[in-house]
Parts: C-alpha cells; sequence; structure tokens
C-alpha cells in the first residue's frame, strides 16, 4: 500500500487542488493523509507526497530537492514543504523523495486522471 501525505489549504483556491484531488479518489493500495502540519514529514511513515506546484506543465513526479525553487521567506507562515524538506535533507533526515507536483491552475478533472495514472507507476510498498 502506498500512503501519500498531502498539503494544501482547503481554503484557498490556490493551495487547495491537492486536497480536493485527494478527497475525489478512491485508488484501492493507496491511502491518502490530508495534512497541513510539517512535522508529519518527520514523524509519519509515506511513500510520496502531493502538492500544487507552480512552474510545472503537468502533473509530475518531482525527486530531487536541490531542483526545487523555495520562495522567499518574510515570516514562519513561509515555511513551505520545499523549504522544510531542503532542510531536512540538509540534516540528514531524508536522502530522497518522491513528490506528485499538480500545477496549481489545472483543471481538476485533469490532475485526478494525471495522479491516479502516476500513482499507478510507483512501486508498492
Amino acid at each position: 500500500m502506498l500512503t501519500v501525505l498531502v498539503f494544501g489549504n482547503p481554503y484557498l483556491k490556490e493551495d487547495s487542488l491537492a486536497v480536493s484531488v485527494a478527497q475525489a479518489l478512491e485508488l484501492p493500495d493507496v491511502q491518502f493523509k490530508i495534512t497541513a502540519n510539517l512535522n508529519d514529514l518527520l514523524d509519519e511513515h509515506y511513500d510520496a507526497i502531493l502538492d500544487v506546484a507552480y512552474g510545472v506543465p503537468k502533473v509530475v513526479l518531482l525527486e530531487d530537492v536541490n531542483k526545487l525553487r523555495e520562495h522567499r521567506l518574510v515570516s514562519l507562515h513561509d515555511y513551505d514543504v520545499t523549504y522544510f524538506l531542503k532542510l531536512m535533507k540538509a540534516m540528514g533526515k531524508i536522502s530522497k523523495v518522491k513528490i506528485i507536483a499538480i500545477p496549481a491552475t489545472y483543471p481538476p478533472e485533469k490532475a485526478m486522471e494525471e495522479v491516479t495514472a502516476l500513482l499507478a507507476s510507483l512501486p508498492q510498498q
């Protein structure tokens, strides 16, 4: 069974797509855990992360934390998944990660179709 941590804010249109996709999909052998708590990256066992992203043309699998672009940090509210993953890698807490990135402005139906196909291609744990 694959466990997928899902990040997003269902109250912000531009950050809610991953959450709505996870809530709509019912896939055998895939468990979605919706969270807003970055500590779950440390505390939970997970096989992949599902989140929205800017600058990707379609649903993609990202495996290199160093290629993730972080935005400028102004306050504690700006600490996001990208920043936290890079920090964890620098501290030696993780060596690899699988991030399923959905374009933030993607149509929900297309996102569900492409996420389903990508999850089917991942090896079962």
